[in-house]
């Protein structure tokens, strides 16, 4: 799946999914392959909080947002507003929001991750 991602994506590019995403538990499982496709964010039109929260400590921007699959046809390019949580056709200009990301979870997922977040913060681990 990975490979097959990669290679329809290109680095970079987005996964825009239905709702529910992802069904299991878990969910740092998932959020790694994504990661080493070469994914940029994850938009869904519903997502699992332990997706949320493993994508926020792993670096990997994700949000919900109701709505999206109605506006983005596979293949569109989109313009995404992380911070606003917000996204835009650029093939038909339509758009939807949802609720706006936290301001401390922008600056974790900046950071590149929680991990890095502590580590640019306080030094690298000791250990």
């Amino acid at each position: 799946m990975v490979a097959s991602l990669a290679a329809r994506t290109g680095a970079g590019g987005l996964l825009i999914t239905g709702r529910g995403f992802p069904h299991g538990l878990a969910h740092d499982g998932v959020v790694e392959p994504l990661i080493r496709a070469g994914v940029a964010a994850v938009i869904s039109e519903s997502m699992s909080g332990g997706f949320f929260r493993a994508s926020v400590k792993l670096g990997l921007p994700a949000f919900a947002l109701p709505g999206v699959a109605g506006v983005v046809a596979d293949g569109d390019e989109v313009e995404v507003f992380l911070r606003e949580a917000r996204v835009r056709s650029l093939r038909t200009g339509a758009q939807c929001s949802g609720t706006p990301m936290p301001r401390r979870i922008a600056i974790v997922l900046r950071a590149g991750g929680a991990r890095a977040f502590v580590a640019g913060r306080y030094g690298p681990p000791t250990r």
